[in-house]
């Protein structure tokens, strides 16, 4: 934000002389205030951050986040899953929420043998689970997404890819994925993270 400036009234006088410069410093103030507040809105802020990596073995699919371990089939047991609450507090009058995905995978020495990792943001439809402490959830589509491609045969790599923005729907729960094309190769440990970005227009 810029240093505010103005020539302001002097106090005291009997006449109206000093009036335009009144006007004209809350002009100035005003101007300044909208301007910057817009700037500020309008650049991406980070919402959310998680990191997972994948295991020997794990095969083509949909998959969630465990901070910090491996990640977990979104057809299986999802009770450690990474999620996002989209409530009223993120809105605010009179503006758009835009959203994106920020993605990054970092390969060891072992190539994944898996060409494509679509990291997403999906909405909770649903959950259902059991006494044993099973809880499954059924997943809407992505309401934004990128892939990082050809890296069946990388190694020792680490890269990243952002995807287009998108307008955030309705409050609810989300959940980053990753979606793979294949079976992840042995010895392999695909690292990936995955950031939620929001801006308001």
């Amino acid at each position: 934000m810029g240093t505010l400036t103005y020539t302001l009234p002097t106090v005291g006088l009997t006449n109206f002389t000093q009036d335009p410069l009144v006007r004209s410093a809350f002009q100035s103030i005003q101007s300044e205030y909208n301007t910057n507040i817009a700037n500020y809105l309008a650049t991406w802020k980070e919402l959310s951050n998680v990191s997972s990596s994948f295991i020997n073995g794990q095969t083509a699919g949909t998959y969630l986040f465990q901070n910090g371990i491996s990640m977990v089939s979104s057809t299986g047991n999802c009770n450690l899953s990474s999620t996002l609450p989209i409530n009223a507090d993120l809105f605010l009058t009179g503006y758009t929420i835009k959203i994106r995905v920020r993605a990054s995978i970092c390969l060891n020495s072992t190539a994944p043998g898996n060409d494509s990792f679509t990291f997403g943001l999906k909405p909770v439809n649903s959950v259902a689970g059991s006494s044993s402490g099973i809880i499954n959830m059924t997943l809407g589509s992505d309401i934004c997404s990128i892939a990082i491609t050809g890296l069946t045969s990388s190694t020792n790599l680490y890269t990243q890819n952002l995807s287009a923005e998108a307008i955030l729907p309705a409050m609810g729960i989300y959940v980053p994925t990753v979606t793979t094309t294949g079976t992840v190769a042995t010895g392999s440990v695909p690292m990936c993270y995955h950031i939620v970005e929001v801006r308001y227009i």
